[in-house]
């Protein structure tokens, strides 16, 4: 029993820190991410001049062509998984040279597995086409299986020219005619988007932040100011993420105790001045003594190791 403790908050108090860098969760078989929601690395480049784009712009691989290995401009994207399985990856994707057969690639890579050619072959349109290209005889629909709990993707530069807005990873389960569409949702990262009915500058400034505890406080100061409609329609945003994000976290206790156990600390975090944060602390506590979640705890081999040896 001392052992199980003991494993427990070694593994908590070293995950459990304030989440700095977006991570983006799985919704309903889906995760969806606009590629300027992450700020691009050189020699990436923001553009706008291709039109058929969605948001505000694309990236463009501006750097040489880098035929011999991945490595150049390497963005990394945090994704969580409730319900694993197989997940194809679309690439919202553009190339312009005058042969569709030159220019029109990446690399992917998924963990820490190999890197990966990712090409599509038609040129001067945005579509939605990803291959990978194991070998010059193997190439197949981009795709990857899928565990619950945390996942990084990777995307690299390799064809000078080469643009792109935005990529989907969609649960096999899903309809791929409306899995590859520009209307899909993005997916939530650290806070729901802000909601359209909301003007005041201070809670946009504290909801772009990411600091969800800030607008609950300052809605709340409105709502004693008799300032309502604002500071209602913020906290029912507020209250709508905390349900949903708490059903996400449910689906990951038994395949990832640690994750989800550092999401609920995150989230009562962000959930200061609302009566989630209450719940969730309830929540943590009763967790700390529940036998089967620390069962489930102890079995992650890895964290195990990672901390005790």
């Amino acid at each position: 029993m001392v052992l199980r403790y003991l494993i427990f908050f070694l593994i908590c108090s070293q995950l459990c820190g304030k989440e700095k860098i977006k991570t983006y969760w799985e919704e309903n078989g889906i995760i969806a991410v606009d590629l300027e929601d992450f700020e691009a690395k050189k020699p990436w480049k923001k553009e706008t001049d291709l039109k058929g784009f969605t948001g505000n712009s694309y990236y463009t691989w501006r750097g040489p062509n880098s035929y011999r290995g991945a490595g150049g401009g390497t963005m990394e994207f945090k994704i969580i998984i409730t319900k694993p399985g197989d997940y194809f990856l679309n690439i919202h994707n553009r190339h312009q040279h005058h042969d569709s057969t030159l220019e029109n690639d990446c690399y992917t890579q998924m963990d820490n597995g190999r890197w990966v050619k990712t090409f599509s072959s038609k040129r001067d349109v945005w579509l939605w086409q990803s291959t990978h290209e194991w070998d010059h005889k193997k190439k197949i629909p981009a795709k990857y299986t899928l565990s619950a709990g945390l996942h990084i993707f990777r995307i690299s530069g390799r064809s000078h020219g080469f643009s792109i807005d935005r990529f989907h990873l969609w649960h096999s389960s899903l309809n791929k005619k409306s899995s590859q569409t520009t209307s899909v949702k993005l997916s939530a990262s650290n806070s729901p988007p802000v909601p359209q009915s909301i003007t005041n500058k201070r809670l946009i400034s504290y909801w772009n932040s990411g600091r969800l505890e800030m607008v609950a406080r300052e809605a709340n100061v409105l709502l004693k100011k008799g300032e309502n409609q604002e500071a209602q329609a913020a906290l029912d945003a507020i209250d709508a993420f905390a349900k949903k994000r708490k059903a996400q976290i449910e689906n990951l206790k038994e395949f990832a105790p640690s994750l989800a156990y550092q999401s609920l600390r995150t989230l009562a975090s962000s959930l200061s001045y609302t009566a989630h944060e209450k719940e969730i602390k309830t929540e943590l506590l009763q967790l700390s003594r529940d036998k089967t979640f620390l069962n489930n705890l102890q079995a992650e081999k890895i964290y195990i190791r990672a901390w005790i040896l």
